[in-house]
């Protein structure tokens, strides 16, 4: 029996592909139209805390933030993160086909059957960490071994998306189900009891996809975004940057108005159904007052595009990590957010969110446990 709070989790997510054009419009708007600012009284309360703990102020740094963070997010200066979630998204991405990878599709299948078997580095950190671990395949191309799918929520959504230098890489309902899929998520752990959620992703192509996005919200240039992604050459990554500038211009003229670009359409034109699913996983957790912990650069990607759409969602998320991707250090500065952790991690599938859990659990036993100043009869320290 499984024990897990989200233990028959594809049977608590909703499955949008039969929903109309209109039913997808309609949901979509509800759950964006959810969001509001974070309690920062809330907030203010746990830095108030922070400020009464003997140590010396702020000597925690951005860890102590964090947890203020949650606080303000939840609302309750209690904070508690006994239970985590991570949702794996996974799906392939039809601009492979311009070459812009060194492996084919059928590794996004190999490694989504690693993660079903729960034998995937995001499984072995998961289990260090006590967070539950989630697949979804959202849009995978190869086949995959029956018995092992069981373990793997079925959203596929169709095998793959479009080569973004031909088409829109999704058609706007195909964009409105992945997003609604990440919503769920957020809601379904919500409501299981769940303290904080994490999202990662499993898509060959999707630095490529993931760069194409943040080009085209930072209005960037697509060599300065765009890395070599898994191990690629110095003249695949040119190659990449061209794609990724090619597929941007092509499609400006349908995300972009008078200077104001549509973040969903974004999504829409040059993402694909793992990116956007992740926007949904952060759109959620802003909607149902959760805490989202951010992987790296494909994950800050699509937060970028949630805060885009919703700028209140900014408040409910959490960085992790500081990718080796170069676009990364441009998102966090655009979102105004500070990663915690430095080490040149490129990994994918949600583990650098899973490697700030220790960090943040370790900060908030200070928070919680810890004497303040009048408790041991001494003078607090004063802010200079």
């Amino acid at each position: 029996m499984d024990t897990r709070l989200l233990g028959n989790f594809s049977e608590r997510i909703a499955d949008w592909r039969s929903c109309s054009s209109d039913e997808l419009k309609k949901i979509y708007k509800e759950r964006v139209g959810r969001i509001t600012p974070a309690d920062h009284n809330a907030g203010d309360a746990a830095r108030r805390r922070w400020q009464s703990i003997a140590k010396p102020l702020g000597s925690l740094g951005l860890l102590e933030e964090d947890i203020a963070r949650i606080a303000q997010i939840t609302g309750n200066p209690d904070v508690r993160m006994d239970r985590s979630a991570l949702f794996i998204f996974c799906a392939d991405n039809g601009v492979v086909k311009e070459a812009v990878t060194q492996t084919g599709q059928d590794v996004t299948a190999s490694v989504t059957e690693v993660i079903g078997r729960d034998e995937s580095c995001s499984a072995h950190m998961g289990r260090e960490t006590g967070t539950e671990v989630y697949a979804l395949d959202l849009g995978v191309v190869s086949a995959m071994n029956p018995e092992i799918y069981r373990t793997v929520t079925d959203r596929r959504i169709r095998r793959g998306t479009s080569d973004f230098l031909e088409e829109p890489a999704m058609t706007e309902d195909e964009v409105r189900m992945a997003v609604l899929t990440g919503t769920d998520c957020a809601r379904a752990a919500k409501e299981a009891g769940m303290d904080l959620i994490l999202g990662g992703e499993m898509g060959i192509g999707n630095t490529t996809t993931g760069s194409a996005v943040a080009c085209a919200l930072l209005d960037a240039d697509p060599g300065e975004i765009t890395g070599k992604g898994a191990g690629f050459t110095d003249e695949g990554l040119r190659h990449k940057i061209d794609v990724v500038g090619r597929g941007v211009a092509l499609h400006r003229q349908i995300y972009e108005t008078n200077g104001e670009k549509d973040a969903l359409k974004v999504l829409r034109c040059v993402g694909g159904f793992d990116i956007a699913a992740l926007c949904g996983l952060y759109l959620g957790a802003a909607a149902y007052r959760i805490p989202a912990v951010i992987d790296g650069f494909i994950a800050s990607a699509a937060a970028l595009a949630a805060v885009s759409i919703a700028p209140d969602t900014r408040e409910f998320l959490l960085p992790s990590h500081m990718s080796g991707e170069g676009g990364m250090k441009r998102i966090m500065e655009k979102l105004e957010l500070v990663p915690p952790i430095t080490a040149g991690l490129h990994l994918g599938e949600g583990t650098g969110a899973l490697m700030l859990l220790p960090l943040l659990r370790m900060t908030l036993a200070v928070y919680r446990n810890m004497m303040t100043f009048d408790g041991m009869g001494i003078d607090a320290y004063r802010p200079l």
